[in-house]
């Protein structure tokens, strides 16, 4: 769905982060079929893993914005023209985010418009709008002399966002608009849903950012706050308590639920969340004990046997 919509303004940089099979193996016909393209594939000599790679992409940009393009994500039929469109209106931005649609996730039904790092954090919308580095437009001039900040934050799982913090200052502007150019595939890593651990171990460390100031660093609270729901902690003890009990890994469990819950979920100041958060902590600990409660429980609500489940609701 992308290689039609690319024009001659556009440049395909391809990184292969060390593939079982070379990508301009497994690409080759494709692309030949596109031979107008700008087309350029690097491979890294080694797995940098993920969010290095996403950096990578800035760090080897040759244009001046930059679109870094999950490999799993589909791409809207007008795409590629919505991005131009805005880029050309708004050349002198440094950040462009689009809306996508998923479960829980508030309607964005028009343009928001921001000037300078404080402002910017304070009318987020919805922070998973901001991290799913598939929907945002990055204007590479303004934010390159930054990368080193990103490298610095790969463990938070969204260096992208640290770099764009860092960028931004008192006068970088930024749009999250309401239209769509790509669809949330649901997968991302090969092991998903333990890979959310580390995305919800990483969110908080952006608020260790040491240029933050009290007022920026208080609304990055407050937004990373929303992003915590009931369904995501008993999603989490759900997924830890079935390490716990199918894979008898009782102790990497505990801890990943007890530092999540001190790091993130802690963050929330709803009744129902601090509950789940209490209740949880004793479904991962002794999840042979609580099972048949669970199952009566379930039974009754459902309709249906209870069985474990091995992912996460985010």
């Amino acid at each position: 769905m992308l290689l039609p919509q690319l024009t001659d303004e556009c440049k395909l940089l391809i990184i292969d982060n060390h593939s079982d099979v070379p990508v301009d193996e497994t690409l080759k016909l494709v692309l030949s079929e596109y031979a107008h393209i700008n087309c350029k594939i690097i491979r890294n000599k080694v797995n940098i893993g993920g969010n290095a790679n996403i950096i990578r992409c800035f760090e080897m940009c040759e244009t001046e914005w930059l679109w870094v393009l999950g490999d799993d994500d589909i791409v809207k039929e007008d795409a590629v023209k919505t991005i131009i469109s805005h880029i050309h209106k708004l050349n002198d931005y440094t950040f462009l985010n689009y809306y996508w649609v998923a479960d829980n996730h508030p309607l964005r039904d028009k343009a928001i418009f921001t000037i300078g790092i404080e402002e910017f954090i304070k009318n987020i919308d919805f922070m998973g709008f901001i991290g799913f580095v598939s929907s945002s437009i990055y204007n590479v001039s303004k934010v390159i002399s930054e990368i080193r900040v990103g490298y610095m934050m790969t463990a938070s799982c969204h260096p992208h966002i640290a770099m764009l913090f860092a960028s931004l200052k008192d006068s970088g502007k930024c749009a999250l608009l309401p239209e769509q150019i790509v669809t949330y595939s649901g997968t991302g890593a090969p092991n998903f849903h333990g890979f959310i651990l580390y995305v919800l171990l990483g969110w908080p460390l952006l608020l260790d950012l040491p240029f933050l100031n009290s007022a920026s660093r208080y609304y990055l609270k407050l937004q990373l706050s929303k992003l915590t729901n009931p369904l995501l902690v008993g999603g989490t003890a759900n997924y830890l308590a079935h390490k716990h009990y199918i894979e008898h890994e009782r102790d990497e469990s505990l801890y990943f639920y007890k530092t999540i819950d001190q790091r993130f979920f802690s963050l929330s100041r709803s009744f129902y969340v601090k509950f789940m958060r209490y209740v949880c902590y004793f479904w991962v600990k002794y999840p042979r004990l609580f099972l048949p409660l669970l199952k009566m429980i379930y039974k009754r609500l459902k309709g249906k046997d209870y069985e474990f489940i091995n992912t996460i609701q985010w």
